[in-house]
């Protein structure tokens, strides 16, 4: 299973990559959302199970980046990672989950199973399989698909001046 990550801070992007792949996932990253994009319209161009996302970059930012993914790949998962708190209202539909930064690495982990098993089952509105087997380990599923109505769940971050930059592992 595949992963995508862009970001524009290559360190997040690699991040992100050594620890879906220290869980036998396939990830790669890229810090340029242009190129990124390029990639995407390509020939050949092979679909990841979801694609995290940083907010704030330069050239384009994530929802623009989202929106134009969306021309070529209408279902395609994608998850926003952003130091900011917030999600555009209007953007809210469009993705699966938020993770703010810094995160653990756990969360990130959790979210990557809880999206192998949607992209694997399928999404069910009244009955989600993300919440069935997140359910034992962290009570309440990530994610907070758009195809399953769920709300993701809040990780208690701390004070920002608390935080370190680099993710735990």
């Amino acid at each position: 299973m595949v992963f995508h990550v862009i970001d524009d801070i290559e360190l997040v992007g690699e991040i992100v990559v050594e620890v879906l792949r220290s869980e036998g996932f396939q990830a790669t990253a890229w810090s340029d959302p242009v190129d990124y994009l390029n990639h995407v319209f390509s020939d050949g161009y092979i679909f990841p199970v979801a694609i995290f996302t940083d907010v704030q970059m330069p050239k384009i930012n994530g929802y623009q980046l989202i929106e134009r993914i969306r021309e070529k790949c209408p279902d395609q998962k994608f998850i926003l990672l952003s130091g900011y708190d917030a999600v555009r209202e209007d953007m809210r539909s469009s993705v699966c989950h938020f993770l703010a930064k810094p995160f653990q690495a756990r969360e990130l982990i959790e979210i990557a199973q809880a999206l192998i098993q949607c992209s694997q089952f399928g999404p069910s509105v009244a009955n989600s399989t993300c919440v069935e087997i997140l359910e034992e380990r962290v009570k309440r599923c990530p994610l907070d698909c758009r195809e399953c109505g769920n709300k993701p769940r809040r990780p208690n971050l701390g004070q920002p001046q608390q935080m370190r930059f680099l993710y735990q592992v």
